[in-house]
């Protein structure tokens, strides 16, 4: 996360993805199959991406890999629930909690270490700023 106000590839990267993905969502909820499932390869390449070209360090790449594990179990999910393939459901719950533990490791971590307010800021949904 950088402090130059010009975006990073792994900034717009993230951005992208986001977009990407709240139309994935909105798509799946309305029921429009084939364009949420256009949207998954590009939801998950972009926030791939994030991951190859953000920040380096433990706490980057532990929060980066939670939020792909999101990503990717929302897609599974979207796949799973508009064929009725009950193996996609599974696999969505696995990346699901792989994501949540994930996120707490890096929380736990933070508080040993005091850098949670990083660690929130780097959850850039949660729109923290210290």
């Amino acid at each position: 996360m950088s402090n130059n106000p010009k975006l990073t590839f792994a900034e717009k990267s993230e951005f992208v993805g986001s977009v990407c993905w709240l139309l994935m969502d909105y798509y799946w909820f309305k029921g429009q199959h084939l364009a949420a499932f256009v949207l998954i390869p590009p939801t998950i390449l972009a926030h791939l991406l994030v991951i190859i070209f953000g920040e380096k360090g433990f706490a980057y790449v532990t929060v980066y890999a939670a939020l792909n594990s999101w990503v990717i179990a929302n897609a599974l999910w979207v796949i799973g629930d508009l064929n009725g393939v009950e193996i996609f459901i599974t696999a969505a719950d696995t990346f699901f909690k792989l994501a949540i533990v994930l996120t707490g490791l890096v929380v736990f971590l933070s508080f040993r270490d005091k850098s949670l307010a990083l660690i929130l800021r780097l959850f850039r949904r949660f729109r923290i700023r210290p």
